[in-house]
């Protein structure tokens, strides 16, 4: 069962692409772990590939992803887009799958904040470095350009000496001080009860 698109809502595409009226009703990127629903669909005209918009917020490109117009039984789909959808009216209540949400920056990311971030490590000799963020030994790498040339660690899974998330941001805006890996913001990384 193919849906009815909304139009892409940007002003990134104009003259570049042909919005699509129909498309695939799951979408998912192929490493993914959960079906998104299709919002928006947009032909890029240059190549001819399709880019699919999500009703989470997430884009995604036909090379590069799995579509299907059935409801998957045995995976969960994003419950971000399942309640988008239902409340535009694009499907009906329901259904017989599941659903799953999972809160950014309340769990640690499969990939840590450390990785390939030219400020996030401590210099062991020239080929190894100690990550800020999750303390591990790693290989450091050459990165960029030749024009705009950087180096980090290796993209790594965050080790067990992960630092406390922010209260407002998680993982995402790392920096260092006085060699540590801290939030921008400058969060405590803890919770604060609240006294009733």
């Amino acid at each position: 069962m193919t849906v009815a698109l909304l139009p892409p809502a940007s002003r990134s595409w104009g003259k570049s692409g042909q919005p699509l009226k129909n498309g695939p009703a799951f979408v998912r990127s192929r490493v993914g772990t959960l079906w998104h629903r299709s919002r928006s669909g947009v032909l890029i005209l240059q190549h001819g590939g399709i880019v699919w918009h999500c009703w989470c917020g997430i884009s995604r490109h036909d090379g590069r992803s799995t579509v299907r117009d059935d409801a998957p039984k045995d995976e969960p789909v994003c419950a971000t887009c399942e309640g988008r959808a239902f409340g535009s009216g694009q499907l009906p209540g329901d259904t017989d799958y599941a659903t799953q949400f999972t809160p950014m920056y309340v769990d640690p990311p499969r990939r840590c904040p450390g990785s390939r971030d030219s400020g996030l490590f401590a210099e062991v000799n020239w080929r190894v470095g100690r990550c800020l963020v999750c303390a591990e030994l790693l290989p450091i790498r050459a990165a960029g350009s030749p024009y705009n040339p950087t180096v980090g660690l290796v993209v790594h899974a965050p080790g067990v000496g992960l630092v406390p998330r922010c209260d407002f941001h998680g993982w995402q805006y790392m920096r260092a001080v006085d060699g540590k890996a801290v939030c921008n913001c400058g969060g405590s990384g803890v919770f604060n009860e609240v006294a009733s």
